[in-house]
């Protein structure tokens, strides 16, 4: 897991440095990711429930139907749409969705990744919880 985590945070600061700037902007805010009705899936999901680490996806609305997956971190997001292309998650094989909270995301290597849906501090203070109580 650590090797993943290393991989995003790499892959965050190349994409500043390809930027073209000189000045690394300000990080992007995470997009509103309340579920609704017509986007049930959106939300703050980590790596098998580690909601308390800060890294995880953050999954919003991008249109009817469809949705944008943002890796985020403690220092802010991808733009939505530039980590994972646009996708309905219903019928995209890149997507296992497992249960309501509970999703497979598609590696490298042609496995899946599983992550928990996690709530999120209204403030998006990246201090999120599980959403499934650990008794």
């Amino acid at each position: 897991m650590a090797n993943w985590k290393f991989l995003c945070v790499a892959a965050l600061l190349l994409q500043a440095c390809n930027s073209g700037q000189t000045e690394q902007p300000a990080p992007s805010q995470p997009p509103s990711a309340a579920p609704t009705e017509s986007h049930p899936y959106s939300g703050f999901w980590a790596d098998d429930g580690h909601c308390d680490e800060g890294f995880g996806l953050v999954i919003a609305p991008a249109g009817s139907g469809v949705y944008s997956v943002s890796f985020c971190g403690p220092g802010g997001c991808f733009e939505p749409g530039t980590y994972r292309p646009n996708t309905p998650l219903v019928g995209d094989s890149s997507y296992q969705l497992i249960d309501p909270d509970t999703i497979g995301v598609s590696t490298n290597d042609g496995a899946y990744q599983r992550y928990e849906r996690c709530s999120v501090a209204p403030n998006n203070s990246f201090k999120p919880t599980p959403l499934r109580g650990a008794a």
